[in-house]
């Protein structure tokens, strides 16, 4: 039965911070959205150094654990391992046994961490939740195993997620006792195709608070293109192919690529761009802030994102809303994001075949301005379609009235 009251929701969503990028940004947009319609409980994570998420979301009723001081010394290996996650399980677990008992709340929702080798604490305690979105677990296609030279080694840590997902008897019961589960792409829907689900989500975990003020570009010169990349320089985002495809284009000397991002693959894809004779259209910012990567976009004319490992892609959204057509690899999450309307999506089989194939689609759009134009204003629509949050609101309501019976009451400002 439907319910006038305000619904009661707890949110696990450990990584909740609004000053950070990536999946802790999310949760922070997903805790901060959802408190302003729903009675929000949630249970996360204070990392060294960072505002406490209790005065980041203020309409919420936040318990915060502290994580170890020493985890903020090795920021890599704390986003990518989770160090951290067993003592947050541990104590996010005892809490729910001892104050979420049916009754307490209509429905529990397990946001994150994301990706899916880390067991939810709601498993196995006979609650009502939903987990997601979830993603990762994807493998290095393997014709580039080989080329992930610069990878620090604690990486190949993911390499043991699929065995995990397959054997977990904890991974199991956490997707299993799920009354939903959401996942930001099919391919995350189809890693869990084993598993016993009883009510399977698309939905990504990206969101736009508003679309961009059109940019018009139709006046710039027709192979004057600047073709932009936002990312971690690490092997996996495809920058090294990026810039070995631009070389492919020596007929387009206009043709440029602006690389904003940081990593451990900078200084060799700098070495690749001297190799190539492309230092003077190769142009590396580094770590750029908020306020200049919405500029950078504002400036480019392509987004080129050859990532061969991305569970989804903030940044194509970005990209989508600003009016970017977008090169993206046909594999993971940019499979689903990009469609034949919005940009290419580039097969990824070898490392030669996949730079071969990303110059071929920079060469069409550099010589066509009216598929950019196109495309431009299909990524838009695309980029609301999926990302912005009043749609996404009204998706995430219906699944909380199928599974608990609550309506959001409205935005709150108490």
């Amino acid at each position: 039965m439907t319910s006038n009251r305000r619904g009661k929701v707890l949110l696990v969503c450990a990584q909740c911070d609004g000053d950070d990028t990536g999946e802790s940004w999310c949760g922070y947009k997903w805790a901060t959205e959802l408190s302003r319609h729903y009675d929000v409980t949630m249970l996360t994570v204070l990392f060294p150094g960072d505002r406490p998420p209790s005065v980041q979301v203020p309409h919420a009723r936040v318990i915060e654990w502290k994580a170890f001081p020493f985890i903020s010394q090795f920021p890599r290996f704390n986003r990518a391992i989770k160090p951290w996650y067993p003592n947050f399980y541990r104590k996010a677990r005892k809490w729910l046994k001892k104050h979420a008992a049916e009754g307490n709340y209509d429905i529990i929702h397990h946001i994150t961490p994301m990706a899916m080798r880390y067991p939810s604490p709601c498993a196995g305690l006979g609650l009502k939740y939903i987990i997601g979105p979830v993603a990762g677990t994807l493998s290095t296609p393997a014709g580039f195993a080989n080329e992930l030279d610069t990878q620090p080694m604690f990486m190949k840590l993911r390499g043991v997620d699929d065995f995990r997902l397959r054997r977990d008897p904890m991974l199991r019961k956490t997707y299993e006792d799920a009354r939903a589960v959401i996942c930001t792409a099919p391919y995350a829907a189809q890693k869990l195709a084993a598993f016993k689900i009883k009510r399977v989500a698309i939905e990504t975990e990206v969101i736009i608070d508003e679309l961009d003020e059109p940019v018009e570009r139709s006046h710039r010169a027709k192979q004057d293109v600047n073709f932009l990349f936002v990312g971690r320089v690490v092997r996996t985002k495809g920058v090294r192919d990026a810039i070995r495809a631009l070389a492919r284009l020596n007929d387009l000397p206009q043709a440029t690529l602006t690389v904003a991002g940081a990593g451990e693959d900078m200084e060799t894809c700098k070495a690749e761009s001297e190799r190539l004779g492309l230092a003077d259209r190769v142009k590396f910012l580094g770590r750029q802030s908020r306020t200049e990567v919405e500029e950078l976009y504002r400036k480019a004319d392509v987004f080129l994102f050859p990532s061969f490992r991305e569970p989804t892609g903030i940044v194509l959204f970005e990209a989508m809303r600003a009016g970017l057509p977008v090169i993206a690899a046909d594999y993971g999450g940019p499979s689903d994001i990009i469609s034949n309307e919005t940009g290419f999506r580039i097969p990824v089989r070898t490392p030669d075949e996949f730079v071969i194939e990303i110059a071929a689609a920079m060469r069409k759009l550099a010589n066509d301005a009216a598929l950019r134009a196109s495309m431009s204003a299909a990524g838009v629509k695309r980029a609301a379609e999926l990302g912005l949050w009043q749609n996404k609101m009204d998706r995430i309501a219906k699944l909380y009235h199928d599974l608990a019976g609550i309506e959001p009451q409205g935005v709150s400002d108490a």
